[in-house]
């Protein structure tokens, strides 16, 4: 089953993936990502639209590289959020920020920059 539409358009992640190959084997990304290479030879060749755990796996993978800014996450946090208070929120996004850093480093997995920007002056 094809996994549907998601927060990485596929091109935008098949660039990305050129990208990497131009620094690395295409055997050593798959295993980075967490794919056997051959899946990820016939993503970016053929062209295919991934089954949903090898989405997930990119879209990770994708995250990691694609430079979300602190700005950029902590506008989509408080999309998540619109409820809170703009001090709530912003101490809230901070914790996460940490916690979700604190899940890379304990997975041993390159941790988004986006989790280590310095706090903005004026939050969300």
């Amino acid at each position: 089953m094809a996994a549907p539409g998601g927060s990485a358009p596929w091109d935008a992640v098949r660039e990305a993936v050129q990208r990497e190959l131009g620094h690395t084997s295409l055997r050593a990304l798959a295993k980075r990502i967490g794919l056997p290479a051959p899946t990820l030879h016939n993503f970016l060749n053929a062209g295919v639209v991934p089954h949903r755990r090898t989405a997930e796996k990119l879209r990770a993978w994708h995250g990691t590289v694609a430079g979300v800014s602190a700005d950029e996450a902590r506008a989509a946090f408080a999309a998540l959020t619109p409820g809170l208070k703009k001090r709530s929120r912003e101490e809230a996004f901070q914790a996460f920020r940490a916690l979700v850093a604190a899940a890379y480093r304990r997975d041993r997995a390159p941790v988004p920059a986006w989790t280590e920007d310095p706090p903005a002056g004026d939050g969300a």
